[in-house]
């Protein structure tokens, strides 16, 4: 699966700051929240729930290259820098680029920064993030008007760690 591209692209950094089909939780406002265990997968995003571990906070994660054994993790209070790309389950690019960021700051969605621990520099991951931990139920809409991101959407991202400071 190697789909990222190392050039960022407009509101990339907005759509991860701010973050189909069978919906079964609402929120206060109505909006249906996807569960990643009953959205239908693009098939070009190549997601079988049966090769990923999930976490007890309900993020996925699958390894689809490890870093070399040597090589410094993600960690809590670390600075990674990250190549990513981001799709909603039906396989639409919402994100793409690279972000360095102070992990624990909550500058990206939450269930992203648990799905990237101990990932070590130079592996690739795919991390599955659930509404409750990416962007809840509220729209991302991109600065021209055009929602990118429909609230209560379960997130696919593949990340790259390029470095890891601290």
């Amino acid at each position: 699966m190697s789909r990222r591209s190392r050039g960022p692209t407009a509101g990339a950094l907005a759509a991860l700051v701010v973050a189909g089909t069978v919906a079964c939780t609402a929120t206060p406002t109505g909006v249906e929240l996807q569960k990643i265990e009953e959205v239908t997968f693009a098939p070009s995003l190549g997601i079988d729930l049966a090769d990923f571990t999930q976490l007890q906070t309900g993020v996925y994660y699958r390894d689809d290259e490890l870093g070399p054994v040597d090589a410094t993790p993600a960690t809590w209070g670390t600075t990674p820098t990250i190549s990513f790309t981001g799709w909603l389950v039906d396989g639409t690019v919402f994100a793409e680029g690279s972000i360095r960021f102070f992990m624990g700051n909550f500058e990206i969605p939450l269930g992203l920064e648990e799905g990237l621990l101990n990932q070590r520099v130079g592996g690739t991951r795919t991390i599955i993030v659930p509404p409750e931990r990416g962007l809840g139920g509220v729209d991302q809409v991109h600065e021209e008007g055009v929602i990118v991101v429909p609230g209560g959407s379960v997130l696919v991202y593949e990340v790259v760690v390029d470095t890891v400071e601290g």
